[in-house]
């Protein structure tokens, strides 16, 4: 029996459906081709083979295939609404819209005609025919999720996130597999730091669709916000192996990167995204604030600024270089910084800024900025960070105004919620100090005596300032880096940094060991190589064409004191000053400063206490196994109680001659990175002087760890 043509290609198209459906696309498209052999105008076989091309990405061969179908029955609304879409994602936006209003003249009734024109309008930024298209398109079907989704980033297009989230989240109410809703409800919930809810759905949205690379990246937001950077970071790099121009992806690495301390990989990725938008203004706050970071003031100062003349309230920009201000000696600015950052955030937003206004200066029982913090105790819904802020803000404030026991109820709040965020190991450390004590015996000592780089041209150059943090070592610093001979280069990561590189051929290194364990075996060879390198690296720092006549070059990096022993006899004629102060004020002013990065210790009175403990053995370990004069130690209450002779002495350690610019250290200007930074900006003063006492009832944890150091 003869079949009609008409049955012949009904079961011709079925046969072909049937192959596209078992994933036999080559086979498939085949069969549509050959349908279209004997039926050229036969418009569904184009329609299959568009979305054959479509679901291949090939976005272009689609458009042309359904654009065929069209020509050949131009009256099918259907194929007006997909060319609306499909010209739309390739960016051809008037000949979207076009075939958009073709659409709806066809397809008056139908809600996919009316909101694809919506999307399309969205595009072209035209958000009030957008938004028509789609109120018309929820009319027609109160429950289409597409319109949901568009009016979801309509409203956030202007400014209203609130009623942008209930879109989404009716969309996601609509379909819960939706993917695109879930992701911009996720997005828009990361915005709004709202990260546990973002959490929910961006899951489920990678569940959905674990190639949607959008999802990927805003999940690694969602974990960076949560303070979870190590989570956070193969988010971002699954968002950059799908799609490799991912700008967003490269700033959440910059963030991941720098938190972690990896300057120079935070600096190219941030680059990244510059290169990618550079009309962005958080592209350049962020590339601002890594080479902040890395010492790179006038470069940040830049990245700043174009940050800000793109976007002249940008928060992280107008914080980040009132920091930068704060470093450079510009008080006054800085403190405008922070105020202009205040202007129309929401109270919630508001906290970082009021937390730096109140840093920058000695606080007032009638501070505006007080009452602002008094009120914002009340506020809801504020994340980890925000509520971190707002609690060292007012301890802070309190303790400038003699409220003791109330400051101490803020410190110990933020100092809680710091302490939740941090995978800290107290026996750790312990053992830390343990292994450098055990690692630098006197007999290894005595090894490695005479191993030292001593290159008369630059192995004097370095004076190591240490000591724990807040002890006074950044008033030592600035004391003698106002002498016209030396530099100061602050806090420098590099020396620690460099010991714990893997040394190669080291036949005691399994992989990479860091210190102390990376001085087993070590050869004379490799401590005169660390000398070189770490001299090499520190004249980096120093910009000689604008400080001629300088013989010595600073590095206050607290934490050196682990390194006291090898630095002795790595560098023999470096200068190592180790500043002293009551062990008690020191560890209260760790505990009540919310530091930018580590000091993991400090935000639990006894783990600080033991920390303190460590650090005291290892000095008495120093004194005790290295020459006699390796290294000078000044206390910081003789500073306070007469600067003068204190000053006197370590320049006179320095091998240097007196400069009365050291006794008016508070008018050198140079840039300072320390907790400590306003404080050096003042003449000496001793209301630090046993502070210690006005909280000793709430004390007792870090007292008894402690122990005999208090005396």
């Amino acid at each position: 029996m003869v079949t009609s043509p008409h049955l012949n290609l009904t079961q011709a198209m079925q046969q072909a459906a049937e192959l596209a459906a078992s994933g036999q696309t080559e086979a498939a498209e085949h069969a549509y081709r050959q349908i279209l052999l004997s039926a050229p105008r036969y418009h569904p076989a184009y329609s299959a083979l568009a979305t054959l091309a479509y679901q291949a990405g090939n976005l272009p061969l689609a458009a042309e295939m359904v654009a065929k179908a069209s020509a050949i029955d131009s009256k099918l609304g259907i194929y007006h609404r997909n060319l609306c879409e499909l010209y739309r994602q390739l960016g051809q936006l008037d000949k979207a819209v076009s075939h958009g209003l073709r659409a709806v003249k066809l397809e008056p009734t139908v809600a996919a005609a009316h909101s694809n024109l919506g999307v399309a309008y969205y595009d072209q930024k035209q958000l009030d025919q957008a938004e028509k298209c789609q109120k018309r398109a929820l009319i027609l079907d109160r429950q289409f999720k597409v319109a949901l989704n568009a009016m979801g980033s309509i409203k956030r297009e202007r400014g209203d996130p609130d009623a942008a989230i209930d879109f989404y989240r009716r969309a996601v109410t609509a379909d819960g597999d939706y993917v695109e809703a879930l992701n911009n409800l996720g997005a828009l919930l990361v915005m709004q730091r709202r990260y546990e809810e973002a959490l929910l759905h961006l899951t489920r949205a990678l569940q959905l669709a674990p190639g949607y690379c959008a999802p990927q990246c805003n999940l690694g937001f969602v974990l960076n916000g949560l303070e979870r950077y190590t989570e956070a970071f193969p988010h971002f790099q699954l968002a950059l192996q799908i799609r490799p121009d991912y700008a967003e992806a490269y700033l959440g690495l910059a963030e991941v990167y720098q938190k972690q301390q990896l300057l120079p990989q935070a600096e190219s990725a941030a680059r990244q995204a510059v290169a990618l938008m550079s009309g962005n203004a958080e592209a350049h706050s962020i590339l601002a604030a890594v080479l902040a970071e890395a010492g790179a003031t006038q470069q940040a100062l830049s990245h700043f600024d174009q940050a800000l003349t793109i976007s002249p309230a940008l928060p992280s920009a107008l914080l980040g270089k009132g920091n930068l201000c704060l470093e450079l000696g510009d008080l006054k600015l800085a403190e405008g910084l922070f105020s202009h950052a205040l202007r129309g955030e929401s109270p919630q937003r508001q906290l970082a800024a009021r937390y730096h206004l109140s840093q920058i200066r000695k606080v007032s029982a009638d501070d505006p900025n007080l009452a602002a913090l008094e009120a914002a105790v009340e506020l809801e819904g504020l994340t980890q960070n925000e509520q971190r802020y707002l609690h060292f803000a007012l301890g802070k404030s309190y303790d400038d105004t003699g409220r003791y026991d109330l400051a101490m109820r803020h410190f110990l709040q933020g100092c809680a919620l710091k302490r939740k965020t941090l995978h800290y190991d107290a026996a750790a450390d312990a053992q830390t100090f343990t292994d450098t004590m055990a690692m630098f015996s006197e007999e290894n000592i005595r090894r490695w005596q005479g191993a030292g780089y001593e290159s008369k041209l630059d192995a004097n150059l370095p004076i190591f300032v240490l000591g724990m943090p807040r002890s006074g070592t950044t008033l030592v610093e600035q004391i003698i880096a106002s002498h016209a001979e030396v530099f100061g280069a602050g806090e420098l990561p590099d020396l620690l940094q460099m010991l714990n590189r893997p040394i190669a051929g080291n036949p005691d290194q399994n992989g990479q060991k860091n210190f102390p364990q990376c001085m087993a075996g070590v050869s004379h060879q490799q401590i005169a190589a660390w000398g070189a390198e770490y001299v090499a690296g520190l004249r980096q720092h120093y910009p000689a064409a604008s400080h001629p006549g300088v013989r010595h070059i600073t590095d206050k990096m607290p934490s050196n004191f682990f390194a006291v022993g090898l630095i002795q006899v790595m560098l023999p004629n470096a200068k190592i000053i180790h500043v002293r102060r009551n062990p008690i004020d020191t560890c209260l002013s760790c505990f009540t400063r919310l530091f930018s990065h580590g000091q993991e210790y400090s935000y639990d009175l006894a783990e600080l206490g033991q920390y303190y403990a460590g650090y005291e053995r290892l000095m008495q370990h120093w004194r005790t196994v290295l020459p006699e004069g390796a290294f000078f130690e000044v206390q910081y209450e003789d500073i306070v109680a007469d600067m003068e002779t204190q000053a006197r002495r370590m320049i006179t350690y320095c091998g240097l001659e007196w400069d009365a610019a050291c006794q008016d250290f508070h008018k050198t200007r140079r840039t300072i990175r320390t907790a400590s930074v306003t404080q050096v900006r003042q003449p000496i003063y001793n209301s630090s002087v046993g502070r210690w006492h006005h909280y000793q009832e709430h004390l007792v944890p870090l007292l008894q760890a402690l122990g005999k150091l208090v005396s």
